[in-house]
């Protein structure tokens, strides 16, 4: 499966930037982390040069064929879906981090699947070791339902479609944008609205501490319990 050039670039610069600062601050030379659909390596790289030992998972072969990933010892790779049951990111143990950002939760539909990999991380981690996730699940829902006039960002470079039911979105840019269609067409991407709510849930069940909101670095931390 190829995804969406746009798909490696979900972040502008300067939040990238403050994403990965705040997961490079997290972690020291010689902690072990998996990072789940590491794409080209926007975080996984860095963590490497950081002396972190990184598994990069990602299904997309070719995100994962450009030589920068050859360049670091303490880098290894798996081509597969992290969902899998079969995928073998989950025969690791005691990690420090498993790490899933880029705003790819929001590809997964199926609240079993999430269940699931909330699940499947605890079981990697280590006690007091951290799963990494994008805060959007904090503040997307709300300020799209409220500061989006018709689902329209303020400058209309952007629009958000809600399916039946409101809990799964169509993204839209550039000329994309469309005010007279206010619903997704048949064969665009849904997103899924996760809350903080269902994942604290998810989160409790799976043995975590209460998520954690790092706003600087936009992203959510839960802590795997004793």
């Amino acid at each position: 499966m190829t995804l969406p050039e746009e798909d490696f670039a979900v972040y502008d610069q300067e939040d990238s930037e403050a994403q990965l600062s705040g997961v490079l601050g997290m972690f020291e030379s010689g902690h072990r982390v998996v990072d789940l659909g590491a794409g080209r390596g926007r975080i996984a790289l860095p963590l490497a040069e950081h002396g972190v030992e990184v598994l990069a998972v990602d299904q997309d072969e070719s995100a994962l064929m450009h030589r920068k990933w050859s360049e670091h010892a303490n880098l290894r790779i798996a081509h597969e879906d992290f969902l899998a049951s079969s995928a073998s990111w989950m025969e690791t143990e005691s990690m420090d981090g498993v790490i899933c950002l880029g705003n790819t939760l929001n590809l997964i539909s199926d609240p079993l699947l999430m269940r699931n990999l909330f699940h499947r991380a605890a079981g990697t981690l280590s006690i007091g070791g951290s799963f990494l996730i994008d805060d959007f699940p904090v503040w997307g829902p709300d300020l799209i339902r409220t500061q989006w006039p018709l689902g329209i960002s303020p400058d209309r470079t952007q629009q958000v479609v809600w399916a039946s039911g409101g809990e799964s979105f169509a993204y839209r840019t550039g000329s994309d944008v469309d005010s007279d269609r206010r619903h997704p067409k048949p064969g665009e991407r849904l997103l899924r609205a996760w809350t903080m709510a269902e994942f604290e849930i998810m989160a409790r069940e799976s043995g975590f501490r209460p998520g954690k909101h790092h706003e600087s670095a936009l992203m959510i931390r839960f802590v795997r319990s004793d």
